[in-house]
Parts: structure tokens; sequence; C-alpha cells
């Protein structure tokens, strides 16, 4: 599966999954290890938005990059906490020191010590999506009317409720016991090979319990031993709740 593509060059899951970086025009992109996701978390509010988030989406002379900062400056009181916080990303990407500078032509740039890698206006977007696809996250849902997503939160509460899911520890403990890992191994790997070695595990332990059902009751089909893996890793589980709320505006008042 495609993650990246550009000219000649493509980056796919394989090469996520086998823990290589993604080249962004020029820019390196390393995978984030487990161990240092959830810091990653705390910067990722940098990514997850698009120009239609910030309601810039029909305004060609504005670019994501620069409103984005200066909207979160507004929001934090402070651009050089922002700043900060941007540089402290990129460095986690890239694995190289990553300062910024203002540039008359692009505004906000963010380079590292020789100059050489150049993060700005004009490959920022590129980098954003392709580092959200690396680090399985998405932007958030956007919503025409407050019923829908009154109603897509209130669907989602219900069937969490069912379902809870598990914090990032619990995953890593699941693998670990799984596959006989030490803590410390699980953690070095990077968040994409941790999802997919536990969906993994989740097919094994699905197939088992069918197959064992299966050979009582001609009512069970039994589920695959191989499925896909890496494409679970980016299907929408949330689609079954992006409802119009017109039906159930009732269960809402």
């Amino acid at each position: 599966m495609d993650l990246y593509k550009f000219k000649n060059y493509t980056y796919t899951t394989n090469d996520l999954f086998f823990d290589k970086p993604c080249e962004v025009i020029g820019v390196p992109l390393y995978p984030i290890k487990v161990k240092d996701y959830e810091e990653y978390l705390t910067y990722a509010t940098y990514l997850i938005f698009s120009k239609k988030h910030l309601g810039i989406e029909k305004i060609k002379e504005l670019d994501l990059l620069n409103v984005l900062i200066v909207q979160m400056a507004k929001a934090k009181d402070s651009e050089q906490t922002v700043l900060l916080e941007v540089c402290k990303l990129f460095s986690m990407l890239t694995h190289r020191n990553i300062t910024w500078r203002i540039s008359f032509e692009n505004g906000y740039e963010f380079i590292d010590e020789e100059e050489t890698l150049i993060i700005n206006k004009d490959n920022f977007n590129r980098i954003r999506t392709t580092v959200l696809k690396m680090t399985l996250l998405k932007e958030p849902k956007i919503f025409e009317r407050e019923i829908d997503r009154k109603w897509y939160e209130k669907a989602l509460k219900a069937r969490e409720k069912n379902n809870p899911n598990l914090e990032l520890g619990e995953i890593v403990l699941v693998v670990s016991q799984d596959m006989k890992y030490t803590i410390e191994q699980v953690l070095d790997m990077n968040i994409f090979q941790l999802y997919s070695y536990y969906t993994r595990i989740g097919q094994i332990y699905e197939c088992e319990t069918t197959r064992l059902f299966a050979t009582v009751t001609d009512k069970v089909k039994m589920s695959p031993f191989a499925k896909k893996i890496f494409e679970d890793q980016y299907k929408d589980h949330d689609k079954d709740l992006d409802m119009k709320g017109d039906t159930f505006t009732k269960f809402l008042n």
C-alpha cells in the first residue's frame, strides 16, 4: 500500500513496517517509536488540521503553515512556545536539530544546522499528511451541522462502552506477552509495527476461536488465517457512525 508518491519515488507500508524513513521533497521523516509516541502526540496538534479546519481552504493567498502558527500562537498567547514546540516536533521526525527563522518570501521556515533541510509553506502539507499516515493519526472530522456532531459523539460513546479502546501501555503488554518480547523490545518498535502486530494477534485468536466453534456447528464460518493487516490500519472504523442526525434527533433532545 502506497503512503507517499512523488515522481519516481514511492514509500509504502512495507517500508514503514521495515522501519525505513520516508523522504518528502528532500526532508527525511523517520517512523515514531512506541517509546516516543506519547511525547509526539503532545505536538501532533500542529499536524492534524488542514486549511479547511482553519476556514481558509478557499483563500489561495493564505498558506496552512503560517496561518496555523499565528492561530496557535494566539490560542497559547505565546509565539515563542509554539515555535519551540514545532521545532521539537520536526526534530523528532527528522532526527536533526531543527531551528526556525523568518523568510521574506515564505514566512516561517524550519531548518537544520547545515540549512540543507528546509520545511516551509511549500512542503509542509505533504509532510503533514505523510506523517499522519506514518503514525496512524487522522484529521478531526468536520461536521456541517451540530446535530450530526451530537449523533456521532453519542454513537461513539455507545460503541466504546461495549468495546472499550485499550490504552497504549495495554497494547504494549498484549504484544509483549503474546510474542514473548521484552517491554524494551516492544517500546523500540515504531507505532505502525506495534499496531500491525496487535492486529495480527487478534486475527490469529479470531481464527482459532471460530475454528473451534465451526467443529460443533455449521452456523459459524471459520475466519481465514491470513487477512490484510497493513490496510486494516487505515480503515475508517468510524464510518458506520458517520450518519446524518435527522433520524436520531428525538434521542438527542
